[in-house]
C-alpha cells in the first residue's frame, strides 16, 4: 500500500480542479485528475484511489452514471466516493445518494470542512485495506488456494490447542494422514487443471464425512490430514473403522472430462499422547504410518509403531549405504538360467541378470532388502544403468568366447521417464559392443499406465535397436489386456505365483494355459517363472509354454558358475 493516501478528482472545470489541488496538496496526498466519466472509471480501476471526488456535471458521462458503474463493478464497489455538486436542492443530494455516492457536498463548500472530511474519509478507508491485507494475509498463511481447507500450518497450530487441552483432562485424539495415489497419472494423462478439479471433489468429499470440530486440511499436493476431536472412548476399531471410510470414500468413482476417474489412498494413524506429545512429532509420525502402508503396496492404513521408527532410520542409512556402493563397485550381478522347455532335454538359452550387494558388514544382499529402497530414493535409476552396463559387459565376454546367449535385465519403469533413457542404453551398447538381438528388457506392466504416446515412441525406439521386450510377472499388475495389442512385445513372463499354486488354487491351470493359448495367438513366446517340480515342468510343455525358470533348474548363479556350465558343455 502507498505511504500517501491516492485522491481521484473528476471534474471538467479546471479551475474546480485547481481549487481542490491547492486545498488538498498541503496534506501531502498524492492527486489525480481526470476531466470527464470514462476517464474517470479507467482511472479508479487501475488506481484504486483512497477516494474519489466527483463532479455531477460532466460531458459524455455524468457524475451519477460514473457512480453507479462504480458501485457495479466488484473491484470499485468499496471504493469512497465524495461528489460534489453546484445545486444545493434536496432532490439532488437523493439523487446522489441513490447512486452510490459515500456523501453529497454543494458549491461552494466550506474548505476547513472540506479537508476534514478528506482526511476522516481517508483514513478509514486506508485502515479498512489495512484490516483486509491483514485477513489476505493471515488466510495465505493459513489456508490452502484451491481446496480453501486449512493447510499445515493451520493444522500444527490446531493439533498443539488440541494438546493444551487434552493435558488437563486427560483425553485423547487422533491424526489421520491421507494420501492420494493416481493423482499423479491424472496430471500426466489429462493435464494439471483436471487434475485440480479432481483435488477440489476429493477434498469436497472428505468434508462430508468430516464430523462438527473435526480439522480436514490439505497437508501439500496429494496429501490430506483430519484431526479428530478429542474423546474418552477411542478405539482401535473405531479408528480402523474410520481409515476405512476414508479410503471407500475416495475409491468411488468420479468424472472428469467425460472420463471415469477411480482414486485409491494410503493412510496413516498416529495418536496423542501415546504416539507424540507435540504437534510435529504426531504429525511426522502419522507421515511415517502412511507411508508404512504405501509399503504394503495396497490401499490400506496403518497405524503408528515405535518400529516404524527404527525401520526408517534403517531405510535411511541403507539409502546412504547404498549410494556408495554404487559408487564403490560393492554390486555384484547373478545370473539364473532360462531352458528351453520339451520332453528328451531342456536346453539353457538365455539368462536373467540379478543384482546382488556385497555389504562390507551384512554380506551378499537379496535385491528384496535394497531394491524397494533404491525405487524410493531414485537411486533405481544408477543402480539399474550400473545393471545394465555390467550385464553387456559380461554378455560380450560370453559372445567373444562363442556362446550367445539371451540377457534378461530387469528396467524400472522410473529408469523409463528418463528423457535421456534411450541415449544411455545407446550408449551402454556402443560401449560394450554387445550384440543388441541378445538383449531382452523386462518391463512391468505397470509401465503401461503411463501416456500411450511416450510408450509406444520409446519402445519403438528400442525395437529398431534390435532389442526384446519382454512383460515381467504378468497377471499381476495393470488390470486390462488391452496393451499387449497396442504395444509390440515379444515375451510375456508369467508371474511365479501362478505357478506355484498350479495345482493349489482352483482354475490355476486353466488360468495358465489360457494365457500361454493368448500369448501364442498375439505371436509372443511366454516364459514360466518360479518352476520348481517336475509336474509343473510337465504341465508347462503339455500346454506349449516355451521357456521354464526356476529352482528346479537352477538358482541364480555367479557369472563364474554359468561359465563352467558353458565350458562343459551343459548349455547348447
Amino acid at each position: 500500500m502507498p505511504d500517501k493516501s491516492t485522491i481521484l478528482i473528476a471534474d471538467d472545470d479546471i479551475v474546480a480542479r485547481m481549487a481542490l489541488e491547492m486545498l488538498l496538496e498541503p496534506d501531502g496526498y498524492e492527486l489525480i485528475f481526470a476531466t470527464d466519466g470514462p476517464e474517470a472509471l479507467e482511472k479508479a480501476e487501475k488506481l484504486l484511489p483512497d477516494l474519489i471526488l466527483l463532479d455531477v456535471i460532466m460531458p459524455t458521462m455524468q457524475g451519477f452514471e460514473v457512480c453507479r458503474r462504480l458501485r457495479a463493478n466488484p473491484t470499485l464497489a468499496d471504493l469512497p466516493i465524495v461528489m460534489i455538486t453546484g445545486f444545493s436542492n434536496r432532490e439532488t443530494r437523493l439523487q446522489g445518494i441513490e447512486a452510490g455516492a459515500d456523501d453529497v457536498i454543494s458549491k461552494p463548500y466550506d474548505q476547513v470542512e472540506l479537508r476534514a472530511r478528506v482526511r476522516t474519509i481517508t483514513r478509514l478507508n486506508r485502515y479498512r485495506r489495512l484490516l483486509d491485507s491483514a485477513e489476505k494475509l493471515n488466510r495465505l498463511a493459513n489456508y490452502d488456494a484451491l481446496t480453501n481447507l486449512p493447510n499445515r500450518n493451520l493444522l500444527i497450530e490446531r493439533i498443539t490447542q488440541q494438546i493444551n487441552h487434552s493435558q488437563h483432562n486427560n483425553q485423547v485424539f487422533a491424526l489421520f494422514y491421507i494420501e492420494l495415489r493416481g493423482l499423479k497419472q491424472i496430471n500426466e494423462t489429462l493435464g494439471r487443471i483436471e487434475g485440480d478439479t479432481v483435488l477440489k471433489q476429493i477434498s469436497q468429499r472428505l468434508g462430508h464425512c468430516c464430523d462438527a470440530g473435526e480439522t480436514l486440511a490439505r497437508v501439500v499436493g496429494n496429501e490430506f490430514a483430519v484431526l479428530t476431536q478429542m474423546s474418552n472412548v477411542l478405539t482401535e476399531q473405531n479408528l480402523a473403522d474410520r481409515a476405512q471410510q476414508w479410503l471407500d470414500v475416495i475409491s468411488m468413482p468420479l468424472f472428469c472430462s467425460q472420463h471415469e476417474i477411480i482414486l485409491h489412498a494410503n493412510v496413516g494413524i498416529s495418536l496423542y499422547s501415546n504416539d507424540g506429545k507435540t504437534a510435529e512429532e504426531l504429525f511426522k509420525h502419522a507421515d511415517t504410518a502412511k507411508s508404512r502402508a504405501k509399503l504394503q503396496k495396497r490401499h490400506g492404513y496403518q497405524f503408528f509403531t515405535v518400529q516404524m521408527n527404527d525401520t526408517a532410520l534403517k531405510h535411511l542409512v541403507l539409502q546412504s549405504q547404498l549410494r556408495r556402493a554404487i559408487e564403490n563397485d560393492e554390486l555384484v550381478l547373478y545370473f539364473q538360467p532360462l531352458l528351453e522347455l520339451n520332453q528328451d532335454h531342456c536346453t539353457i538359452s538365455g539368462v536373467e541378470v540379478l543384482v546382488r550387494w556385497q555389504h562390507p558388514d551384512r554380506g551378499l544382499l537379496c535385491p528384496n532388502e535394497f531394491i524397494q529402497v533404491a525405487e524410493q530414493s531414485g537411486l533405481i535409476i544408477p543402480l539399474g544403468e550400473w545393471v545394465l552396463r555390467h550385464a553387456c559387459q559380461q554378455g560380450i565376454l560370453w559372445q567373444q568366447q562363442g556362446f550367445n546367449l539371451r540377457i534378461s535385465v530387469n528396467v524400472s519403469s522410473l529408469q523409463f521417464k528418463q528423457t535421456n533413457w534411450l541415449k544411455i542404453v545407446k550408449s551402454i551398447l556402443e560401449e560394450t559392443g554387445f550384440d543388441p538381438t541378445f538383449l531382452e528388457l523386462e518391463i512391468t506392466e505397470s509401465l503401461f499406465l503411463q501416456d500411450d504416446k511416450y510408450i509406444l515412441e520409446i519402445l519403438g525406439d528400442l525395437r529398431k535397436l534390435g532389442i526384446r521386450l519382454a512383460i515381467d510377472d504378468f497377471g499381476t499388475g495393470y488390470s486390462s489386456l488391452g496393451y499387449l495389442r497396442r504395444f509390440r512385445l515379444d515375451t510375456l513372463k508369467i508371474d511365479q505365483s501362478f505357478i506355484r499354486d498350479l495345482f493349489i488354487e482352483p482354475y490355476n491351470a486353466e488360468l495358465v494355459q489360457g494365457i500361454v493359448t493368448l500369448a501364442h495367438n498375439l505371436h509372443l513366446e511366454t516364459v514360466a517363472e518360479g518352476v520348481e517340480t517336475c509336474e509343473q515342468k510337465d504341465f508347462l510343455i503339455k500346454i506349449g509354454c516355451n521357456i521354464g525358470q526356476g529352482f528346479l533348474f537352477y538358482q541364480p548363479r555367479p557369472a563364474s558358475v554359468i561359465e563352467n556350465l558353458l565350458k562343459n558343455n551343459l548349455l547348447s
